[in-house]
């Protein structure tokens, strides 16, 4: 390899590294991919419904 290669991997490395370092703080705050348009999404419907089971479980288990 020369040493462009090993410049472009470095990037391309320190760019994968952000993009999951990013996904796992958007996990950690809450944070979903989800746009809310739920017309076209396979959990038509279901997504708030998932929701308010899982307050209510954390509430059960905080409560307990």
């Amino acid at each position: 390899m020369n040493p462009a290669s090993y410049i472009v991997l470095t990037v391309l490395i320190g760019i994968i590294a952000l993009i999951i370092t990013g996904m796992i703080n958007d996990k950690k705050k809450g944070r979903t991919s989800c746009s809310h348009g739920c017309e076209n999404c396979a959990l038509h419907g279901k997504c708030q419904e998932l929701k308010k089971m899982r307050e209510l479980r954390e509430k059960q288990i905080s409560g307990s």
